[in-house]
């Protein structure tokens, strides 16, 4: 049966290419609140395709943006099939040519034998495979050979605010589940898949840092006043020394070791730093001293800045002393580190370096 199924999908292909673009020409930008009705189209979308392959599906409205949930109904597997449970999300990060796109991110394109749009690698493509999967069995076969549960969230990009209280809301459906299933991370390299077995964690901030009430011409304040641009780099410059630690007080004190045996399988992975710098746009990998790209990327805690924005920002010049200054920045978080007394640690580091003459939220 299997191999039927597998001729059925190949010979579809175009099929689930284009049912494929559909789902990634919808802008489901979960973080931004002008594309909240697409972010319900899209998951519309989603509901629509599994009731298509007969699946029992409907929409789980939450405070911010819906969740799919979907169950086999009994006339579609054996009574005693394993129940599997599969997760994934339809939203997206926010996405414009000016980001450095080559094409429109939601006008999905194929080039090189690769379809390149927003969504199509995280999370829709992955998503789309097991809906064209399963799919293509329900037009073999009379039955699915196992009971499956969907659940794809619009939050995931958003730090899946309120997936635990939709899982709650539904525990005795998903309590049966034998094995998870989530497609929302990447093979290592062509003909070598990974079995991804953790992630890191994720914790967010957003600085505010707050001057004088308004903005001030440079040429009669400035020098007089703290400028709030100015003491948000300062501080951000601070949040790292020269070998790329970290240095909020404890930030490494629970970092768990990694055994030396699971670094040797690393260092036998087909990976170069060479390689890596190509892919990702720049001359060198930089990271902590002492470690590897892999072990950086994978086993060490991070601070990041992820936006920076201060003052006149149009064209021409505007000699203004701007009256704030944001900044929005994430860490990642690692095995037996705790985010509280990492936020705490973060929010008392703060304190301690925050200039005189700003205040910062």
């Amino acid at each position: 049966m299997l191999d039927s199924v597998l001729i059925w999908a190949d010979k579809n292909r175009g099929r689930w290419l284009e049912d494929l673009r559909q789902w990634l020409a919808i802008p489901s930008v979960s973080t931004q609140q002008s594309h909240d009705a697409d972010v319900a189209a899209a998951a519309e979308w989603a509901m629509l395709s599994l009731r298509g392959i007969g699946l029992t599906a409907e929409l789980i409205s939450t405070p911010r943006h819906p969740c799919v949930f979907a169950t086999t109904p009994a006339s579609l597997c054996p009574a005693h099939a394993p129940h599997i449970l599969f997760y994934g999300h339809y939203d997206v990060q926010p996405a414009q040519i000016e980001d450095g796109w080559h094409t429109p991110p939601f006008k999905p394109t194929v080039k090189n034998g690769d379809l390149i749009a927003r969504g199509s690698s995280d999370d829709k493509g992955q998503v789309h495979a097991h809906l064209a999967a399963l799919l293509a069995w329900r037009e073999i076969a009379s039955e699915l050979p196992v009971r499956l549960t969907v659940l794809l969230e619009g939050e995931e990009e958003i730090g899946s605010i309120n997936l635990p209280t939709v899982m709650e809301q539904r525990r005795d459906q998903l309590k049966s589940a034998q094995a998870l299933i989530i497609s929302d991370c990447n093979q290592f390299a062509p003909g070598l898949p990974a079995l991804t077995c953790g992630l890191r964690g994720l914790m967010y901030y957003q600085m505010e840092v707050q001057g004088p009430a308004a903005d001030l011409h440079s040429g009669l304040f400035g020098g007089a006043v703290a400028n709030p641009a100015n003491a948000l780099v300062e501080m951000l410059a601070r949040m790292h020394d020269g070998q790329g630690r970290v240095t909020l007080s404890g930030f490494y004190d629970d970092v768990a070791d990694v055994e030396e045996a699971l670094r040797r399988q690393w260092r036998s992975l087909p990976f170069t730093d060479d390689q890596f710098a190509r892919e990702a746009g720049i001359k060198t990998p930089f990271g902590e001293t002492g470690y590897t790209t892999l072990e950086r990327k994978w086993i060490r805690p991070t601070l990041d800045i992820n936006g920076l924005w201060s003052g006149y920002q149009g064209p021409g010049a505007k000699t203004v002393l701007p009256a704030r200054a944001s900044a929005k920045l994430s860490m990642r978080l690692v095995p037996n580190q705790n985010p509280q007394k990492i936020a705490t640690a973060f929010e008392a580091f703060i304190q301690q370096i925050t200039p005189p003459g700003v205040a910062v939220t």
